[in-house]
């Protein structure tokens, strides 16, 4: 790496440092850019190279910690492998509750919902999924996708902004089980 490169990722560095101690006091609306130059002890120029608001800041971080989402299966054989890959997502979520109760906080969370649709586009869309004993309609099953994603999403967002004392395992036992309720995966 050239001198040129360590030093934009240190500065880079040291303004997301500087964000995540402000974002512990304060929303990402009431930090100015002169505050967290201050934080950081980066001078304005430098920040203004690389960003424009510390919203920007803020939406960099969200955009490394979603690439831990990126290996994710294209599809999943049976519901032990849905298992297995939704307690890998909730462990990362809730190995960095931190960081993500600031994401929710601060409304940048908007993403995650949508990792868990893919997720289960590529589990549901290989299989014959049944309501209540009937075959489901394209847009109904459009819907389902739709439902769970942001249902169990805000399950785990409930979980994490609470500390309500689960483990990962009894979480991912209850998606699974309020998805098993009322539709029959084959």
């Amino acid at each position: 790496m050239s001198k040129a490169n360590q030093r934009v990722a240190l500065s880079k560095r040291l303004l997301k440092e500087g964000l995540m101690e402000l974002l512990k006091k304060k929303t990402i609306h009431e930090i100015s850019v002169k505050e967290l130059c201050e934080v950081s002890e980066i001078n304005r120029t430098t920040f203004y190279r690389h960003y424009q608001t510390p919203h920007d800041v803020l939406l960099e971080v969200e955009y490394y910690f979603m690439k831990g989402f990126q290996n994710t299966p294209a599809s999943f054989n049976d519901i032990a492998d849905l298992k297995k890959h939704a307690t890998r997502m909730c462990s990362y979520l809730f190995e960095s509750r931190d960081l993500v109760k600031l994401f929710i906080q601060n409304n940048t969370d908007s993403d995650i919902p949508l990792i868990f649709q893919n997720s289960m586009d590529g589990f549901l869309t290989s299989r014959k999924v049944l309501y209540r004993g009937k075959d489901m309609n394209a847009d109904a099953f459009r819907l389902l996708q739709t439902f769970y994603a942001h249902g169990g999403y805000a399950l785990i967002r409930q979980w994490i902004i609470d500390d309500i004392p689960l483990t990962t395992e009894e979480i991912v036992d209850l998606l699974i089980g309020l998805a098993n309720q009322n539709f029959s995966i084959i």
